[in-house]
């Protein structure tokens, strides 16, 4: 996996740290459901690693929680109900 860096107007693309990468797989776990990639039992070896884990796996909750939440229009504005 890779993210986008802009420096001085220029875009590269870069390697995830470690703990980048685990979050990124907690975040999977919590959009898609668990799985034998992003639920290894190798992710949780450590309490920093574990942490990374469960902040991605919270952001995808938080993600599904706000597409839950119904919209109404009242005068042409959206609003959340």
């Amino acid at each position: 996996m890779t993210r986008t860096k802009t420096t001085a107007g220029k875009q590269a693309r870069e390697p995830l740290t470690e703990l980048e990468r685990i979050e990124a797989l907690g975040y999977d776990s919590g959009k898609n459901g668990a799985n034998l990639t992003n639920c290894d039992f190798r992710i949780f070896s450590t309490g920093e690693r574990t942490r990374a884990w469960e902040r991605g796996n919270e952001k995808a909750q938080q993600e599904i929680k706000l597409a839950a939440v119904p919209v109404t229009r009242t005068k042409g504005k959206a609003k959340k109900r």
